[in-house]
């Protein structure tokens, strides 16, 4: 994540103060003008593409996906300095996917970890293909290369570039669900989804012990994932726990965040057409947008009006 130094115009420095004012002035000017490309959000007739919410206990294990709200794991430390003076410091990483979780229609994924996002597996209409890979360049101080997801008749190899090693997984696919590691299978059937063999491993990132998540399907109408219970109301609508409310609309999705003091009251808006989707606010300036091909799939996101740009990624398929 880039980091930008504050100036600090309290400087008793006469031209110097005056030029970081000003420099202060001019990148806010620039940053806050940065927002999605309205090119790739669906408009008029196109948005009649949107599907209907569904809700489908599903095992979604390819990890292609593009984030519309991303759990954070936190850790706040405080600090007491020499003066007297007390630092709190608050660093988030983004919680590991989970593998298992709930369908909400339209390649929308809720995970047993409450990570919702858009599954590019699914909108690109490749899970019914018995072979392909989806890879995408990665750079960061620990890793640099590509990463990369196979599907070759019923496996699936996930590769991720490391600094010091690589990580490579096998996933072999069944008719029930699928077989992971040291002995570990992840087993779906009209009941729910459940882990069997496990004692204590690392799946996906995420350390499975005596006691692993599940989802748990209750009725048509209610299904159980990890800790969040998921709900179709009489007017159709579907509540994911406390965290949100997704309606379908005339043309499109409507996302209600709800149950966090920080997303309290916030909406967010589904826009589904031919070959590209945007999830974004109700100004339609801040979110993700998405277009595809039988190549790639290009990605921007704009998640803050301070940032400089929108952050542009691509996901290469070879079919």
């Amino acid at each position: 994540m880039r980091k930008i130094k504050a100036f600090n115009i309290n400087k008793p420095y006469g031209i110097r103060r005056s030029i970081e004012i000003a420099v202060l002035i001019l990148t806010v000017s620039f940053v806050s003008c940065t927002s999605l490309d309205e090119r790739l959000i669906p408009i008029g007739q196109e948005r009649e593409n949107v599907g209907e919410l569904e809700m489908r206990a599903g095992i979604e294990p390819y990890y292609q996906r593009v984030d519309i709200y991303r759990q954070q794991d936190c850790t706040t430390t405080t600090t007491t300095n020499a003066d007297g003076t007390v630092t709190t410091r608050t660093e988030c990483t983004p919680v590991p996917y989970s593998p298992m979780g709930v369908f909400l229609g339209n390649g929308v994924f809720v995970d047993v970890r409450g990570n919702i996002a858009v599954d590019l597996v699914t909108v690109t209409g490749l899970r019914s293909s018995n072979k392909f890979t989806m890879r995408q360049e990665m750079s960061g101080l620990f890793s640099s290369g590509e990463s990369s997801v196979s599907r070759e008749g019923n496996k699936i190899t996930i590769f991720q570039p490391g600094f010091f090693s690589d990580d490579e997984v096998v996933i072999t696919i069944r008719p029930d669900g699928l077989d992971l590691e040291d002995g570990v299978r992840l087993v779906q059937d009209a009941t729910g989804i459940r882990y069997t063999g496990v004692e204590k491993t690392t799946i996906f990132g995420i350390e499975i012990g005596g006691d692993p998540p599940e989802v748990t399907v209750i009725s048509p109408n209610s299904i159980k994932a990890g800790p969040y219970k998921f709900v179709r109301n009489a007017d159709g609508s579907i509540q994911v726990g406390g965290m949100a409310q997704f309606s379908k609309k005339a043309d499109h999705i409507q996302i209600q965040y709800a149950g966090n003091i920080f997303a309290e009251g916030r909406k967010e808006f589904i826009y589904s057409g031919d070959q590209r989707m945007a999830i974004v606010d109700q100004d339609k300036s801040l979110g993700v947008a998405f277009s595809w091909d039988e190549q790639a799939v290009q990605i921007q996101t704009v998640r803050s009006m301070f940032q400089f740009f929108g952050k542009e990624s691509v996901v290469h398929i070879d079919r």
